[in-house]
């Protein structure tokens, strides 16, 4: 079943919370493991360079918060700095989500910020099953559906190349 990334969030946080409530353990452990997944999910990179983290206190089932820092870089393509932002996701009837990010908008940057982070927020993503038998250190395991996707035309279109080379080798 493929849900959106930002639900799976919420949900998780819910779960943990009520784990933490009731002190279960194993449940707490589950629900933690599955958010340091999502982290995983959430942008990095791009001038995102430190990643992105859910900020579990902040958080609420209705409210999500995000932080993260961005690396700028000057017109030279040297770096010339950080700022620091917050990424607050709230319900929107009309849109789904609504984002909000704080902190300094540096050459425009809160454009960039918002299109990946809705982009990576509303990504569908699927869960499978850990198989302990085989050496699989988590119960479940979350995946972005583009992502594998993309994966997959990219292991094909290194076959089809692949394929091709040899073809001319033998002519």
């Amino acid at each position: 079943m493929q849900t959106k990334l930002y639900r799976l969030i919420a949900g998780s946080l819910d779960a943990l919370r009520n784990c933490e409530q009731n002190n279960n353990e194993f449940g707490k452990q589950l629900h933690e493991d599955a958010l340091e997944q999502f982290e995983q999910l959430l942008p990095s990179g791009s001038g995102i360079d430190c990643g992105t983290k859910i900020d579990r206190e902040r958080s609420k089932p209705e409210r999500l918060v995000l932080t993260f820092s961005f690396h700028h870089m000057d017109q030279a393509g040297g770096y010339a700095g950080w700022t620091e932002h917050s990424l607050i996701v709230t319900p929107s009837l009309q849109f789904g989500l609504d984002l909000r990010i704080t902190g300094r908008d540096r050459n425009g940057i809160k454009e960039y910020l918002h299109e990946t982070y809705h982009h990576a927020l509303t990504d569908e993503i699927e869960a499978e099953k850990g198989d302990p038998s085989k050496g699989d250190k988590r119960a479940v395991y979350y995946y972005s559906v583009t992502m594998r996707e993309a994966q997959a035309a990219y292991q094909e279109q290194l076959k089809a190349e692949e394929n091709r080379r040899i073809i001319a080798e033998h002519l």
